[in-house]
């Protein structure tokens, strides 16, 4: 990729478009990103043009602003380090989170039954537990499908099925471990079983929601919290789904 070039080019408006840039490239004027941009060609024998979704400028496709100097490349792939770091952070980070959620869900309810129901403090803990299972993956599943967002929206889906599930083989394996097959756990555990599963279930749906909904949320959030001339640097959010993005006036 060369250094970008912003040219005098016209961008045909009715031109079927040859491709979409594959790389993170950015405008030179405004310097918003054109990462998957439609790329056409100026004129019959021109060069391969790509045209700003925010301020409409026209730059020569093999354009990388991020290319032009040495450093830049090295900020960039320290950047791509950093966000890579970020997402397995934020990955095993809500296993765990789910994990933790299970299993105090599971532990209330084990002392309730022990109880024999009659501790109404903690089945209140216990009913704020369950919001708690499906309000946090809902949250991350908006922040994963907005941030990943060139993952397919299966990957999404199977990220928000596979962590709960994980964590619940998880919490049972524990409990497996220490007093060895189901049929030898204490009664209350048994018992307070489906509580688990429940919690689980919960969790899936939030995420399944959470990732369902997250880069249209994230649009609407874009649109009232930020200026129109910074929504450009955002547009990926638009093409991934194959919307037309807002304009800078």
């Amino acid at each position: 990729m060369g250094e970008s070039v912003t040219t005098t080019a016209e961008a045909p408006p009715d031109a079927r478009p040859l491709a979409r840039v594959q790389s993170e490239c950015f405008c030179e004027a405004c310097g918003a990103s054109l990462y998957l941009q439609p790329v056409y060609r100026s004129g019959e024998q021109g060069p391969w043009v790509v045209r700003c979704a925010g301020c409409g400028a026209i730059s020569a496709a093999n354009a990388n602003i991020a290319g032009r100097a040495p450093w830049r490349r090295r900020l960039n792939m320290g950047l791509l380090l950093l966000w890579l770091a970020v997402l397995l952070g934020g990955i095993v980070g809500m296993f765990f989170a789910d994990w933790a959620i299970v299993m105090e869900t599971w532990w209330d309810a084990q002392y309730s039954y022990r109880n024999r129901l009659g501790d109404a403090e903690v089945l209140e803990e216990a009913r704020e537990m369950l919001v708690a299972a499906a309000l946090v993956p809902l949250a991350w599943g908006v922040l994963l499908a907005s941030s990943v967002f060139h993952w397919r929206k299966l990957w999404h889906v199977l990220a928000a099925v596979l962590l709960p599930a994980g964590a619940l083989a998880l919490a049972m394996g524990l409990h497996w471990d220490r007093y060895g097959s189901p049929a030898q756990w204490p009664w209350e555990h048994r018992a307070s079983l489906p509580v688990a599963f429940l919690t689980a279930g919960l969790e899936v749906l939030g995420g399944v929601v959470g990732v369902w909904i997250g880069r249209p949320v994230a649009r609407g959030l874009i649109r009232v919290l930020l200026p129109p001339r910074a929504r450009a640097a955002l547009a990926f959010l638009w093409h991934r789904d194959g919307k037309t993005p807002p304009r800078a006036p």
